[in-house]
């Protein structure tokens, strides 16, 4: 089935975590484009991974990157690699904690297909939602 297993989660904070990393590589594609020209490259994956425990979203640009050294770095707060007019360096600690919040995880690494950065959105699965009802009804617990 291409039909990934249910994840219990509060919708809109997910949303706020995939707005914030499409934003950012938006951002990171656009000082390159103004250096050279370069295609705007962003591709969005969603998966079933560790037998199906837990599903990973992945947004990866094309962008320069993310330095080895500063990978973990960006998720602190008040950290940006923004100018002042451009970030806070908030929006990814906020994610990682919202991510930590829903008994997940968010990191980077490398995209090994677009050649800048993959952020990886991991949640856990949960298997006691076997109907769309069964989310209906505990969104209204």
């Amino acid at each position: 089935s291409d039909t990934l297993p249910a994840i219990r989660c509060i919708p809109g904070q997910i949303g706020q975590i995939l707005l914030n990393l499409i934003a950012n590589a938006v951002d990171s594609i656009g000082e390159l484009r103004d250096k050279a020209a370069q295609k705007i490259l962003l591709r969005i994956t969603s998966s079933s991974e560790d037998q199906g425990t837990f599903i990973d979203i992945e947004v990866h640009d094309s962008g320069p990157g993310v330095p080895m050294e500063l990978r973990e770095k960006i998720f602190d707060s008040f950290f940006t690699t923004k100018s002042a007019e451009k970030g806070t360096g908030i929006g990814l600690a906020v994610c990682r904690g919202i991510a930590e919040a829903h008994d997940g995880t968010l990191s980077v690494t490398a995209s090994n297909t677009l050649q800048g950065a993959c952020f990886r959105l991991r949640l856990p699965v949960d298997s006691t939602i076997t109907s769309p009802s069964d989310v209906i009804s505990s969104q209204t617990d």
